[in-house]
């Protein structure tokens, strides 16, 4: 309701600012759920290790999705980057080492490719634009 509020504030469309809203929020929707899976999270009967790992890839987790509902991170995601990373953050939101290190890696992978091909096409626009001028 509140968005409906903002919208005609806003002047704007009503269901336009609704998923807006979504988006925005849909990670820390979440966390509550990851709370509720792992309760390591509440420093239930863990060491300070496991409680650090958990804290670690639940940050990297929320990152992710919020990376992947977004649609954008230093440019606009691919079709495929954005699939690939709200997978990698599934992963990483589930309590588990297995799916902590899947998560992790492909994390790194996909975040890593993303950079490098903005980079690149941010030298090559301002290597055009040089050479028009």
């Amino acid at each position: 309701m509140a968005s409906f509020t903002a919208a005609g504030l806003a002047g704007s469309d009503p269901m336009q600012t609704a998923w807006t809203g979504l988006k925005l929020t849909f990670a820390g929707i979440l966390i509550p759920f990851m709370f509720a899976y792992s309760p390591v999270m509440i420093w239930e009967g863990a060491t300070v290790l496991t409680i650090m790992q958990v804290a670690v890839t639940g940050f990297i987790g929320v990152f992710a999705l919020a990376v992947a509902t977004q649609n954008y991170m230093n440019d606009y995601l691919k079709l495929y980057e954005r699939l690939v990373t709200f997978v990698c953050a599934l992963f990483l939101l589930h309590p588990g080492v297995v799916t902590d290190l899947v998560g992790i890696i492909v994390a790194i992978i996909i975040f890593g490719a993303h950079a490098s091909r903005t980079r690149r096409a941010k030298f090559l626009a301002q290597e055009l634009s040089e050479s028009v001028n």
